[in-house]
């Protein structure tokens, strides 16, 4: 079996836009997440972008950049834009979100063994205990887990919501990074965007509209994505202490 890792790296975020070539200790925050994904066991990476200032950047840094058309509704659209325009054979495709700087190679290899060892399951993600200040941010995405670890829901809201037995009240958020069956991958952009994905500006939500399964691990993982500016500013603090 074997996995390629490609990062959508959009220019235009809603909230932050170019954050990926925001400045972190000295170099932009893009190389910061291939830096991380080049210590994992992935034998490959691309990057998947609608930007030539942000092509440019990646491929002085020794790693494949290519263009994609700037109206793709989400990263896993234009993952798999990039992965057929390529042409490239694999069996798994991994999706690490081109904000995530802190991201652990640790937790790729961690993902990508969990679905080999189960690959009837469409795609795999990670989760990691909610701190308390991130059950009602809107930025931090809450899942729930079913007992065989499968995504039931995800949500910019706190769910569940404990009516009772407040002493079990515990929540989940999702971590940026997604392991796609390559078929799955290519059936899920098929699928026009579904009603509580544009609703909660999920991608992974038109996924589970549709029926295909989300397995999910559970990760001891204290990094973060950077999605505004204060985001940036806490990433420049953190890095500073180090």
């Amino acid at each position: 079996m074997e996995t390629v890792c490609v990062i959508p790296a959009r220019f235009e975020s809603s909230r932050f836009p170019g954050k990926l070539i925001e400045k972190l200790d000295g170099r932009e925050i893009i190389l910061h997440v291939l830096d991380k994904v080049k210590k994992s066991k992935i034998p490959k990476i691309i990057v998947a972008t609608d930007s030539d200032i942000i092509k440019i950047i990646v491929e002085k840094n020794g790693v494949e950049a290519v263009m994609t058309p700037p109206e793709l509704p989400s990263g896993t659209d234009r993952i798999a834009f990039a992965v057929k325009k390529l042409g490239i054979e694999t069996d798994y495709v991994l999706n690490v979100q081109g904000d995530e700087p802190f991201m652990e190679p640790e937790l790729i290899d961690a993902l990508v063994s969990a679905h080999y060892k189960n690959s009837s399951i469409d795609i795999f993600t990670a989760v990691k205990e909610a701190a308390d200040k991130e059950i009602d941010d809107p930025n931090s995405v809450k899942v729930v887990i079913s007992e065989n670890n499968s995504a039931l829901y995800f949500s910019r809201a706190a769910i569940p919501f404990y009516r009772d037995n407040l002493q079990l009240k515990k929540y989940w958020v999702h971590i940026g990074i997604y392991h796609y069956k390559l078929d799955s991958l290519f059936k899920f952009v098929e699928i026009s965007p579904s009603k509580l994905e544009i609703i909660e500006k999920l991608e992974q939500l038109r996924a589970l509209e549709n029926g295909f399964n989300i397995g999910v691990i559970p990760y001891n993982y204290s990094g973060f994505g950077i999605d505004t500016e204060a985001d940036l500013k806490k990433a420049e603090n953190i890095l500073k202490k180090v």
